[in-house]
């Protein structure tokens, strides 16, 4: 960890830069590390030390009164997005430069500057310069935050975020901080210690939502990305989950959470009743689906049965298989034969995505995650016309508003065709391709409704 710091430094430039001057007139305080200050510098060293041990360099454990398990969570997803990105190098170039905690010196741009780098990658024709963010205080630094909880109405907590977002705050911002607060509100409010919970209330409604919006891919889209996917000599590998997430809906935790016994090829359909998930610690569990929405069957299309029988052809033969809390005979296994969870194919889709990106920059496509493929097949039903009713159950929405929610994102080039054919009788234009294509979604959509209609009998 460093132990100087430069007066004209990277990370203070937002103050230097606006008001020159500043940086001279911060040397006469003197230095105050604050408690926030002092468990970002443990957290840096923890996450050096596991760093450096992934790399199978030598280090020793640093100890630190700020350990917490939050902290070991937040270093270990820090470790694994750096050793991705290592090994992203890796397949451009055979010997990748990884540098931890590097005094970095830009003194040719700005006097004396210079700065320290958490890490950095160098490869042959890419640079990554790595930096841990482990932001504390927040709370801290607003008066907001030192106010006794029966004091504070729902007013307070609405013009406070409205203070912060004129401060600079973004929207993903508001809905962490509530995520931390409404918690231990709703606690005060079942402890008879408030009257009204200050923070129940539609954030949207005071703050625009400026964060990036998941959008479905259009087929062509859908066909480019899958395309690349097939041929791709890394990723082909994925090929067969990604054609089941687009053809199912299924969440990804879902999907990862499926064992053998979930699959019925006889009559076509995927049973969905939990999913897996694995703490900060590394340990598996099981979820059982929140709501009895969630509990349901899912169609196979002839591209997902095929898609699956591959996958179970693929699958490592176990001298003991898995057990987790009950269940058994998974089939999603990463590099190291331990079952996979959403992180893994979340990680697939990205840094796919990032390769695409490279190798295709005149070609873009949109961000593409697995909740887009969801986002996807639910549009696409949709618009071909499935009963909002059908789609709820397959989708497992707890609500119909949900589903509905999906119609406000249909494009204009889907509503003219469907205007046209209503209107002119003009059929619209047949796709094809996608396991969802449209010239195949009406029949998908009767078939949905009699397999349902037998699943509702053993729900």
């Amino acid at each position: 960890m460093p132990d100087t710091h430069a007066i004209l430094s990277a990370s203070s430039s937002h103050r230097w830069l606006s008001c020159t001057p500043s940086a001279r007139l911060e040397l006469e305080f003197d230095w105050q590390e604050t408690e926030a200050a002092k468990e970002g510098t443990a957290a840096h060293a923890l996450a050096e030390h596991k760093l450096k041990k992934a790399l199978h360099m030598r280090s020793r454990r640093p100890v630190s009164e700020y350990d917490s398990d939050e902290m070991e969570e937040c270093t270990d997803g820090y470790v694994a997005f750096v050793m991705e990105l290592v090994a992203a190098a890796r397949e451009t170039c055979r010997d990748p430069i990884v540098l931890i905690e590097q005094k970095l010196d830009f003194s040719d741009y700005v006097p004396e500057g210079f700065g320290t780098g958490d890490c950095i990658i160098v490869a042959d024709d890419t640079l990554h310069v790595v930096d841990l963010k482990y932001g504390r205080g927040v709370l801290k630094k607003e008066d907001f935050g030192y106010r006794c909880i029966r004091d504070i109405k729902p007013s307070d907590a609405q013009k406070w975020f409205i203070e912060l977002h004129k401060g600079g705050k973004g929207y993903s911002t508001f809905t962490s901080v509530r995520g931390v607060l409404k918690p231990a509100f709703q606690m005060a409010f079942e402890e008879d210690v408030i009257r009204r919970k200050p923070f129940d209330f539609v954030i949207t409604k005071y703050i625009e939502n400026d964060s990036e919006r998941r959008i479905a891919l259009t087929p062509e889209e859908y066909t480019t990305w899958m395309d690349f996917i097939k041929n791709d000599k890394t990723y082909s590998k994925c090929y067969d989950e990604f054609v089941v997430l687009f053809g199912t809906g299924m969440r990804v935790s879902e999907f990862c959470g499926l064992t053998v016994n979930d699959l019925d090829f006889e009559n076509k359909r995927i049973r969905v009743d939990h999913q897996i998930l694995r703490d900060n610690k590394g340990r598996y569990y099981i979820e059982k689906t929140k709501t009895e929405s969630g509990r349901r069957f899912i169609p196979m299309t002839n591209d997902v049965l095929e898609a699956l029988k591959n996958i179970l052809k693929k699958r490592p033969r176990m001298k003991k298989e898995f057990l987790i809390d009950g269940y058994s005979g998974f089939f999603l296994f990463d590099k190291n034969n331990s079952p996979k969870v959403a992180l893994h194919i979340e990680n697939e889709f990205r840094w796919a995505l990032i390769k695409y990106r490279k190798l295709h920059p005149d070609k873009p496509l949109p961000h593409i995650t697995p909740h887009v493929c969801r986002h996807t097949f639910c549009t696409n039903m949709a618009g071909a016309g499935m009963d909002p009713k059908v789609l709820q159950y397959i989708m497992g929405h707890s609500e119909i508003e949900v589903t509905m929610n999906v119609y406000t994102h249909m494009n204009y080039e889907r509503a003219s065709a469907q205007m046209f054919e209503l209107v002119d009788g003009v059929p619209e234009p047949k796709k094809a391709g996608p396991v969802w294509a449209w010239a195949r979604l009406s029949s998908l959509c009767e078939t949905v409704r009699s397999v349902i209609s037998v699943a509702l009998l053993f729900l």
